[in-house]
């Protein structure tokens, strides 16, 4: 019986958990131009929260690289995206398609308040045309639906909870009856 709970809090304590380690070096403005295919200003007009990630309405100020229309859409992770609605960023961005972009994990993308001197440097180079478009329609879902990874862990652990529970209860019936 001992063993049997010992097994049972070593399985639920010992299960495997990911571990993200974080440790980015960040490019200098020419390094991040050149390894990003889109570096614009953009300001923040909407966030929408999906399973896949946090989607970006932005509002592109400025284009200097990669970057043609005046309205994208940015995908980014939901833990380490940290951009705010209402806020203008120099993203550096890697492309999807030709609306819609990634804003990767480590690039080296800020406020612009934070970088004026980079926005200077950029703006001496060739400024992109950028062609007027409509606002992309953004779905204002705040609660996505949970992980199917997560519901299938509840599941497990349920049907083992039960289990071992029958097989502690049967065990404590023989017991009484002998």
């Amino acid at each position: 019986m001992k063993k049997l709970l010992f097994l049972f809090i070593f399985i639920m304590f010992a299960s495997p958990t990911s571990i993200q380690a974080l440790d980015c070096a960040i490019p200098s403005l020419e390094e991040g131009y050149a390894e990003y295919d889109g570096v614009i200003v953009g300001f923040v007009k909407d966030i929408s929260k999906k399973e896949s990630g946090n989607i970006l309405k932005v509002n592109v100020k400025q284009s200097f690289k990669g970057v043609t229309k005046t309205w994208i859409l940015v995908e980014e992770d939901h833990f380490w995206g940290d951009s705010k609605k209402g806020e203008e960023y120099l993203f550096f961005l890697k492309e999807k398609n030709e609306t819609e972009w990634d804003h990767p994990l480590c690039s080296p993308t800020s406020n612009v308040s934070n970088v004026q001197e980079e926005i200077e440097e950029l703006q001496k180079g060739k400024l992109i045309d950028l062609e007027l478009t409509q606002q992309p329609m953004l779905d204002l879902d705040d609660n996505p639906e949970p992980d199917e990874s997560t519901i299938d862990e509840v599941i497990v652990a349920l049907v083992f909870t039960v289990v071992l529970g029958l097989v502690i209860y049967v065990k404590y019936r023989l017991g009484k009856m002998r």
